[in-house]
């Protein structure tokens, strides 16, 4: 089950997606490894967001083929894909 807090960020995260969903009909999301716990709340992001919109907006999920797992911050700031899952300790000046 689901957190209140974490419900409440994925409802901004949907809302923010939804704004922009007129711009674009999908966003491609850099993860790294497998599919895990650590990636669970993006798969459901994923899930709802296409459930939302009745799959007129996704959200493509790529483990490690969009970018490197220390490369997600810079894929981003080049506009490489639209959204990405990273690890602070990768980024230690931030």
């Amino acid at each position: 089950m689901l957190s209140k807090k974490l419900n409440t960020g994925i409802v901004a995260v949907l809302s923010m997606i939804l704004a922009g969903a007129a711009f674009a009909e999908q966003w491609n999301v850099s993860l790294w490894g497998k599919p895990r716990a650590f990636t669970e709340h993006v798969e459901k992001l994923a899930e709802l967001v296409a459930q939302k919109t009745n799959g007129e907006f996704t959200l493509n999920l790529s483990y490690g083929g969009l970018s490197k797992n220390k490369e997600n911050l810079d894929g981003i700031a080049i506009g490489a894909f639209e959204m990405a899952q990273f690890c602070a300790g990768y980024h230690a000046d931030m």
